[in-house]
């Protein structure tokens, strides 16, 4: 019991906002020390905690419909949120004006092509490190030296498939969440209101765990909990869910979980926060 209350401290003074924090704890080496101690960076196991994906944000720069098409199509199922344009002069704007991870550039488009486009965004020395990859049906030449020589990190011959982008990415160290798109019936508009809906619950979703473990309201805490598992497992967050599921089965045992746990929580629901509502644009 005496074990359990020191747990219930520890976990109150980590969630307390700093300027809440009184010079006197912050001088008491002993505490300090004695939470320090207690912080877990892993599991029972010694498996890392399961982490939500973050949001990915790619600009496509293609100008035929039907490639457009399916590389949307591709991307959505891999819950990646993207913007299309349909030339190299649109393709330059648009890394002026927005933040993207990754640009899939077209070799051949109409007022400035691929190659030109993707010197222009990396001549910049805000953009000298963002990753391109060229699409391309050349069959001419070489295609990896005029790739390299533009700055392009790779590119993926037409026609491709979704194993080729996914290739890539993982190439290019991009974790990416699947979206199970079986669970939307394969409609993006209900996918569409579903995140947008999610995304707005999971604030109050994370106050309700804070509240309701601070008050030591188990029940109510693991009702909060799986209602997140729930949200995770639907858009695929499969490993996150599990770390949840984790913490649902401590509360099951009247557990408190450990200040670690609890903070990995909150840094992971403003991941996947910020992933879905990139997913909505």
């Amino acid at each position: 019991m005496a074990q359990s209350r020191l747990s219930i401290n520890i976990y109150k003074v980590l969630w307390q906002p700093l300027f809440r924090l009184g010079s006197g704890l912050a001088n008491n080496r002993t505490k300090l020390e004695i939470i320090f101690m207690n912080t877990e960076y892993s599991d029972s196991t010694g498996e890392p905690f399961g982490t939500a994906s973050k949001g990915i944000r790619v600009l496509v720069a293609e100008d035929n419909m039907v490639n457009q098409t399916f590389i949307a199509h591709v991307l959505t199922q891999l819950g990646i949120s993207f913007k299309l344009v349909a030339d190299g002069i649109q393709a330059v704007q648009a890394v002026d004006e927005e933040k993207f991870d990754l640009v899939l550039m077209d070799f051949q488009m109409p007022n400035m092509g691929g190659l030109e486009a993707c010197r222009k965004i990396l001549a910049e020395s805000s953009h000298s490190n963002l990753p391109i990859v060229g699409l391309t049906a050349e069959s001419i030449g070489d295609i990896q030296s005029m790739c390299q020589d533009a700055g392009m990190r790779e590119y993926i011959s037409k026609p491709f498939k979704r194993s080729d982008i996914e290739a890539v990415l993982a190439r290019l160290k991009f974790n990416v969440s699947p979206i199970p798109m079986q669970n939307f019936d394969h409609d993006k508009e209900l996918l569409k209101t579903t995140i947008d809906m999610i995304a707005a619950e999971i604030p109050q979703l994370a106050d309700d765990t804070e509240k309701q473990l601070l008050a030591e309201n188990f029940p109510e805490a693991k009702r909060a909990l799986h209602t997140l598992k729930g949200h995770c497992k639907l858009v695929g967050e499969l490993a996150f869910a599990d770390f949840i599921q984790q913490l649902e089965n401590q509360l099951t045992q009247n557990q408190l979980p450990a200040a670690k746990s609890i903070e990995h929580l909150k840094t992971n629901l403003r991941v996947l926060q910020q992933r879905l509502r990139l997913l909505s644009q």
